[in-house]
């Protein structure tokens, strides 16, 4: 369905992805009670209530990511060229996502395929089948079935709505239909601004409180900037993985009750056994990985002209998909080094929780090939970030963090993906040599870089069209904002967008 005006009458067939914690989850059920909505699909980690009585499907995560949609897939259509070909690009995005399942188990080509196939067949007949017309995600689609649904319904002219970048800071959404403009809004609403306020006004410009303290923060570039997923990881260091608490194990087995079958079979705990080996030889092989980039990093000459390139943690969303192409890290660089002026040095750092993911997308290779470029140098891991951005005359990242702090040190960012970020003043945005090389000649030749008064009047349109709250639950225990106000702020959002896309009203909703 594409026709606005059929929208306004055709009941709401809804697809949602995330959302499965108890607070964001309460910004989901209002949709459920002030629209006609008649059939609802989605996932979830724990059963949740829907608040009243919808046809439907809830699967549970961990099923849905083997590929276990408890069908019989005879009766599903079946996949045929035609399809598969419109989804070249999706597959090659998402078999490089699969290499999350790799932290785990190595999963072989063949695997992968089987999968990903599975997952195309399931969903393009889910959507076609209950005649789904809106799919909401909590964030970027990156868990492989989720991008994969995100690609079938642009294909098929289904609207979506995403909740996008929130790691721009805390408590800083956005909600958007396409994810490789994550904010048209600010967009927009930043560009008004630029030609209402002149520049002598501009550091003038009075900010709300919260938006006001993020700004100082930003600005006082002494002060510790280290994003808040960084000060408390997630991830274990592969060497030391931690074995599974009896408490996790019985709330494993109350959510999927026939892990008890397998525990007495031979065949499970030769599979455990097989992991084990397996994990085993990751760790052996991620020393030998860690030891090699150790020994080719050498101590920088912060006097020279230099580029910096922090490498992103990878698996990750903010380069699959958000970096496009560019999940490859080593063709970024292979771009600056080939635009760059023959005495400009590109200082390549590895990200400091890549050792956390162990030998996931790190090799040899990966490193020699970045080695190869004669004006590339490693740099040594302990080497501050900050004393890099500092003296470096650009920074160059996919969608990285560190591109948004050096913008504060009045340093020009080449970024090569999709993130809020794109729209920042001193963003020069790169996707092919000619667009690179107007960046480079941008920064060394016409000396180009961000003003602080300019990226002020950014923070004034982040203000006013950013959404106050968190669609993912991880960020809750960073939040300043109350579960209310957020639950209150993600669904005004929500019922907001769902009406401008065609889509009318039962009622007013009191939010």
């Amino acid at each position: 369905m594409d026709n606005i005006n059929d929208r306004a009458s055709s009941p709401l067939r809804l697809l949602y992805f995330g959302f499965t914690d108890e607070v964001t989850h309460r910004a989901v059920r209002p949709i459920l009670e002030t629209f006609n909505v008649t059939y609802c699909e989605y996932y979830y980690d724990e059963p949740r209530d829907l608040g009243r009585k919808i046809a439907g499907k809830g699967h549970f995560y961990i099923d849905v990511q083997k590929g276990d949609y408890k069908v019989d897939w005879n009766k599903l259509a079946p996949l045929d060229e035609k399809l598969l070909d419109a989804l070249a690009h999706c597959e090659s995005t998402v078999m490089r996502m699969f290499d999350r399942n790799d932290i785990w188990a190595p999963l072989p080509y063949a695997e992968r395929k089987a999968l990903y196939l599975k997952h195309v067949r399931y969903w393009a007949d889910c959507l076609d089948r209950n005649q789904i017309n809106l799919t909401l995600f909590s964030g970027i689609p990156h868990g492989s079935f989720d991008y994969i649904v995100y690609v079938l319904c642009k294909l098929k002219n289904i609207p979506t709505l995403v909740f996008s970048c929130q790691s721009l800071w805390m408590d800083t959404s956005f909600l958007t239909q396409d994810i490789d403009d994550p904010a048209p809004d600010l967009a927009v609403r930043f560009k008004q601004l630029c030609e209402q306020v002149s520049p002598e006004e501009r550091s003038r410009v009075v900010l709300a409180e919260w938006s006001e303290r993020q700004f100082q923060k930003m600005t006082d570039i002494q002060s510790d900037q280290t994003p808040f997923y960084m000060k408390n990881p997630i991830w274990k260091r592969p060497f030391d993985r931690e074995q599974e608490g009896w408490l996790q194990k019985i709330r494993r087995i109350a959510k999927s009750p026939s892990i008890l079958l397998k525990g007495v079979k031979a065949d499970y705990w030769i599979g455990k056994l097989r992991f084990r080996r397996e994990w085993q030889e990751q760790d052996n092989e991620f020393r030998d990985v860690v030891a090699f980039y150790n020994e080719q990093a050498h101590p920088v000459d912060m006097t020279r002209r230099f580029i910096y390139v922090p490498l992103h943690l990878q698996p990750e969303c903010t380069t699959c998909p958000m970096g496009g192409a560019f999940v490859e890290q080593q063709l970024m660089v292979q771009l600056l080094a080939a635009a760059a002026p023959p005495d400009v040095l590109i200082y390549v750092k590895e990200h400091p929780m890549q050792d956390k993911y162990g030998v996931v997308s790190r090799s040899r290779v990966f490193y020699q090939d970045l080695l190869d470029v004669p004006n590339v140098r490693l740099v040594p891991r302990g080497t501050s970030t900050y004393a890099l951005m500092k003296n470096c005359a650009a920074i160059s990242t996919a969608t990285g963090a560190a591109g948004w702090e050096a913008l504060f040190r009045q340093k020009p960012y080449l970024m090569f993906g999709h993130h809020v970020y794109q729209y920042a003043p001193g963003v020069l945005p790169v996707d092919d040599l000619a667009s690179c090389r107007a960046a480079i000649d941008a920064v060394f030749h016409n000396g180009f870089f961000p003003r602080i008064e300019d990226l002020r009047l950014f923070f004034k349109a982040i203000e006013e069209t950013a959404i106050r709250g968190y669609a993912q639950g991880n960020r809750r225990e960073a939040s300043m904002v109350s579960d209310d106000e957020n639950v209150a702020n993600l669904t005004s959002a929500l019922l907001h967008k769902i009406e401008d896309i065609g889509f009318s009203r039962n009622h007013v909703n009191p939010l």
